[in-house]
């Protein structure tokens, strides 16, 4: 199934694109799209204790299942000032 990868700020560089459609299996969780992209970009591993997810522009757990279509944002956690 098709979803869309949407990384912002330091987790867009480290990947190196700011939206890419990617084939994953059925049943698949934010955590197994974590582990592909780790192994498609080793830069990404130095924000993963960090990286706040959101499907469908609602925060999700990292064991959240992915659906056909979904959009997924990854990006560090936001503080303001």
């Amino acid at each position: 199934m098709l979803i869309t990868i949407r990384p912002f700020a330091s987790a867009k560089d480290a990947l190196g694109f700011d939206r890419k459609e990617i084939n994953v299996k059925d049943e698949s969780t934010v955590a197994d799209v974590l582990t592909t992209l780790r192994k498609e970009s080793p830069g990404l591993n130095t924000l993963r204790e960090n990286l706040l997810f959101a499907l469908n522009s609602t925060y999700c757990q990292i064991d959240t299942v992915l659906h056909a279509g979904d959009i997924l944002a990854i990006f560090p956690p936001v503080s303001g000032g």
